[in-house]
């Protein structure tokens, strides 16, 4: 099983970013849904032994729920999520995806 965690901080005040909502979908269909803890980490297993290396994951992040982006901005666009896409060729492995993020937008790095 392949182990997917992540940790969430808030950069407008430096904070761990709690409860956000977390997402795993591949091809359009959702495969794991949860939330950070206290802490804004998040830890799960996923079997992928049944897709293919080259699969495109998406890790998406409810930034929208997290600052209260219930209004348009001035251009109209309002962001509920923010996602990443990636693949994981170690049917084992471990992957660490933190995020930073604002109202205005995120940073993705990973490690592990």
């Amino acid at each position: 099983m392949a182990q997917i965690t992540t940790h969430t901080l808030n950069s407008l005040d430096g904070t761990h970013a709690s409860n956000v909502e977390v997402k795993l979908s591949l091809h359009g269909t959702e495969i794991f849904s949860g939330a950070t803890d206290e802490g804004g980490r998040l830890k799960f297993d996923i079997d992928i032994s049944s897709y293919q290396s080259t699969d495109e994951f998406f890790l998406s992040f409810g930034i929208g729920k997290l600052f209260g982006l219930k209004k348009k901005n001035k251009s109209g666009v309002k962001i509920n999520y923010a996602a990443l896409s990636f693949q994981m060729p170690d049917k084992d492995g471990q992957y660490h995806i933190p995020v930073i993020m604002s109202p205005n937008g995120c940073s993705f790095w990973w490690s592990g």
